[in-house]
């Protein structure tokens, strides 16, 4: 069952006929249905002239009372960044930054003093790496000299044995020179690096 369009109430017709509208379903066999489909409908809904004179008398009047018209809130004023914001054009393609290539090519003067750079921090490394242990071995050596032990045996008596070996408080005292001149020498040498 299909109803015309035209037959469909429409607010023109619902102001004319204030009556409810009542709907009448009739059960059809599914059988027949299948076998005799119901043809199209293909009227199209036309309106009276007089309906045309009342949709734009309604549109007339509403223009003139400004129901039509936006608030003035949600009118941009300003068209400017529309207009000049070009990256809102469609395929905008953003400009190269301009390089001077020229001025940015590595001369060899450039590459020269890189090259001297890094060997001069190569070198600067090598001297870091082997100051210590070379520092380490010269005290060592100082301290075993025969001159250094007859020097402690004259001044500091009691940090040996009758043999003239060392007993404890020799070694202790033998361990905090050694390690205090270590000190002292790396402070030395950092305090003249930064100069």
């Amino acid at each position: 069952m299909s109803t015309s369009i035209s037959s469909l109430p429409n607010e023109l017709s619902i102001e004319k006929n204030k009556e409810p509208v009542t709907l009448n379903v009739k059960e059809k066999n599914f059988n027949e249905t299948q076998q005799n489909p119901a043809p199209e409908n293909t009227q199209t809904a036309e309106l009276s002239k007089d309906s045309i004179n009342k949709i734009i008398e309604g549109l007339q009047h509403a223009s003139s009372s400004g129901s039509t018209s936006l608030n003035s809130r949600d009118i941009p004023m300003s068209m400017e960044q529309i207009t000049h914001d070009y990256t809102a054009r469609p395929n905008f393609v953003p400009a190269p930054e301009k390089m001077n290539y020229i001025q940015d090519e590595e001369t060899m003067e450039t590459l020269i003093k890189q090259k001297r750079e890094e060997k001069k921090n190569q070198m600067e490394f090598f001297y870091d790496e082997i100051q210590t242990p070379l520092l380490v071995m010269v005290m060592f050596f100082v301290f075993q000299l025969p001159i250094f032990k007859k020097s402690m045996v004259n001044n500091f008596q009691a940090f040996f044995q009758r043999n003239g070996n060392y007993n404890l408080k020799g070694m202790v005292f033998t361990t905090v020179l050694f390690g205090g001149f270590y000190y002292s020498i790396i402070k030395t040498i950092k305090y003249l690096s930064e100069l």
